[in-house]
């Protein structure tokens, strides 16, 4: 679990079995358990919002307008363009986002909503999580967006929407 405090700190606790702890004096691969809040990526300003995916990675959004993320990217979820199993810290701009109104993160994958209503994803795309018709692990950005978006959720492995119209649609695991 991660807090973003009200000066721009980041405290994350619990398990730091994939480097989420975001610390490297917590050594990343362990399952030591962290009781209290430590201060994570301390490297980190102007955060605005942070999201914990269910198992791996924490993104934050940051007042440029990107967003950073850290963390294991087994399945390319960190958004860097490279799907290689590795411990990443400090965090690394997701490549391709302007302009961000909301992140989600799934157990692998990844999706901020735009302020334009299109939705970008990307990561693990086993179960098409991703919702761009394929199931294609996508490291970067590159599948056309979802438009229309109002609001976004992710489980372990799909993704909803809701739509302006008040319709709910969910790709992925069922």
């Amino acid at each position: 679990a991660c807090a973003l405090l009200s000066d721009q700190t980041i405290k994350c606790w619990g398990l730091n079995t994939n480097a989420q702890m975001g610390d490297p004096a917590y050594d990343p691969g362990t399952t030591t358990y962290v009781g209290s809040p430590v201060v994570a990526g301390t490297s980190m300003t102007g955060v605005t919002s942070i999201v914990a995916g269910r198992s791996s990675h924490i993104c934050v959004t940051k007042t440029d307008n990107g967003v950073y993320c850290w963390g294991f990217n087994d399945f390319g979820m960190l958004g860097n363009g490279l799907p290689v199993a590795n411990y990443v810290f400090p965090s690394v701009a997701v490549t391709g986002l302007t302009s961000i109104s909301t992140m989600s993160l799934g157990a692998h994958h990844s999706c901020a909503k735009m302020s334009d209503g299109t939705l970008r994803c990307w990561g693990q795309n086993i179960y098409g999580q991703l919702g761009d018709g394929s199931f294609t692990n996508r490291p970067l950005i590159i599948q056309p967006p979802i438009t229309g978006v109002s609001s976004i959720a992710m489980g372990d492995d799909h993704s909803c929407a809701v739509f302006p119209d008040n319709t709910v649609k969910c790709w992925g695991y069922n």
